[in-house]
Protein backbone atom coordinates (compact mmCIF):
# COMPACT_ATOMS: atom_id res chain seq x y z
CA UNK A 1 0.00 0.00 0.00
CA UNK A 2 1.57 3.26 -1.15
CA UNK A 3 0.42 6.83 -0.74
CA UNK A 4 1.97 8.18 -3.92
CA UNK A 5 0.35 11.60 -3.57
CA UNK A 6 -2.00 12.99 -0.91
CA UNK A 7 -4.95 12.20 -3.20
CA UNK A 8 -3.68 9.03 -4.93
CA UNK A 9 -3.06 5.69 -3.24
CA UNK A 10 -2.20 2.39 -4.89
CA UNK A 11 -1.41 -1.19 -3.92
CA UNK A 12 -0.62 -4.56 -5.44
CA UNK A 13 -1.91 -8.05 -4.69
CA UNK A 14 -0.06 -10.73 -6.56
CA UNK A 15 0.23 -9.60 -10.17
CA UNK A 16 -2.68 -7.13 -10.03
CA UNK A 17 -2.41 -3.40 -9.35
CA UNK A 18 -5.14 -1.20 -7.90
CA UNK A 19 -5.34 2.53 -7.36
CA UNK A 20 -7.72 5.15 -6.03
CA UNK A 21 -7.83 8.86 -6.70
CA UNK A 22 -9.62 10.95 -4.08
CA UNK A 23 -11.28 14.34 -4.44
CA UNK A 24 -9.52 15.71 -1.37
CA UNK A 25 -6.58 14.81 0.85
CA UNK A 26 -9.04 14.56 3.75
CA UNK A 27 -10.97 11.84 1.88
CA UNK A 28 -7.71 9.97 1.29
CA UNK A 29 -6.75 10.21 4.97
CA UNK A 30 -10.16 8.88 6.01
CA UNK A 31 -9.81 5.94 3.61
CA UNK A 32 -6.28 5.22 4.83
CA UNK A 33 -7.43 5.25 8.45
CA UNK A 34 -10.30 2.88 7.64
CA UNK A 35 -8.05 0.44 5.78
CA UNK A 36 -5.47 0.43 8.55
CA UNK A 37 -8.16 -0.13 11.20
CA UNK A 38 -9.65 -3.03 9.21
CA UNK A 39 -6.25 -4.68 8.73
CA UNK A 40 -5.41 -4.31 12.44
CA UNK A 41 -8.72 -5.93 13.39
CA UNK A 42 -8.16 -8.80 10.96
CA UNK A 43 -4.72 -9.44 12.44
CA UNK A 44 -5.98 -9.61 16.04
Amino acid sequence: YNKVMPTFHHWRTGDKKFGLTFQTAADARAFDKGVRTAVEELLE
